[in-house]
């Protein structure tokens, strides 16, 4: 339009100021819309580290701050915990340290739930025993998906670690001991007396112990009060006629 005389040279540069202007203008705009969007993303970082998650499912055990409280950056604000699988530490006595393996069963009664058994397995032994006690921490993982089983309970655990079939058993109290060998003693004759016999025995469950040798199981066996009876002294049957049978001495 100048070139052709529609408009004079104050107009063209009227008309570029005011484009110049504008471009000033657009630049303007684009940095404040900058500007805003990194105070936007400052906002949300902040919001976002307000916000504190836990890495796993859980239940707060203790919690170290109320709200309002001030904290520092690394101040501990909750303990979470999750228990559906608890973890068992039994201390094992040195002569039983060789019998645990990792991945034995266990079964686990805390005294609390006394009605409910709980499965478990070895995970952890330790490589020494303590200096005191003389005994070696084990650890176990215990199933534990409805949550019953609380951390600080007291546990009762029992490691299968043989397994025998159609063993033959007598209870514990049966056994006595002969210069340091394990004995029983035996009903013979009638009217009866006690005889010692030496034993060879095996292994150990609950209250019960097998007898590997010395008896057989047509023998009648004293179990209560064998250690109040002497070889030879007459005693009287209470019942029975089996290696199970329970036998009440008389003086």
């Amino acid at each position: 339009m100048s070139r052709k005389g529609f408009s004079t040279a104050f107009d063209v540069d009227q008309s570029e100021t005011q484009l110049a202007i504008a471009n000033a203008n657009v630049k303007l705009s684009e940095l404040r819309l900058q500007e805003a969007t990194s105070e936007k993303q400052r906002s949300q970082l902040t919001i976002d580290n307000s916000r504190v998650t836990a890495p796993f499912a859980g239940l707060v055990a203790h919690r170290f701050v109320s709200p309002g409280d001030f904290v520092r950056a690394g101040d501990p604000l909750l303990r979470v915990v999750d228990i559906s699988t608890v973890i068992v530490a039994v201390h094992v006595v040195e002569r039983d340290y060789d019998s645990i393996a990792i991945s034995q069963a266990a079964e686990i009664r805390a005294d609390a739930l006394a009605a409910e058994t709980f499965v478990g397995e070895v995970v952890r032994i330790s490589p020494v025993l303590d200096e005191q006690t003389r005994t070696a921490v084990v650890h176990l993982h215990v199933g534990n998906p409805q949550g019953r089983f609380r951390p600080g309970m007291h546990a009762r655990v029992s490691v299968t670690v043989k397994r025998r079939a159609n063993a033959e058993v007598l209870p514990i109290s049966s056994l006595i001991e002969r210069d340091g060998q394990p004995a029983v003693l035996v009903l013979v004759g009638d009217p009866p007396t006690a005889e010692k016999r030496m034993v060879s025995v095996g292994l150990v469950a609950d209250e019960v112990v097998e007898v590997l040798a010395g008896v057989s199981s047509q023998d009648r066996i004293v179990t209560l009060g064998s250690h109040v009876l002497s070889d030879g002294q007459a005693v009287e049957a209470a019942s029975g006629d089996t290696m199970r049978t329970v036998f009440a001495a008389t003086e």
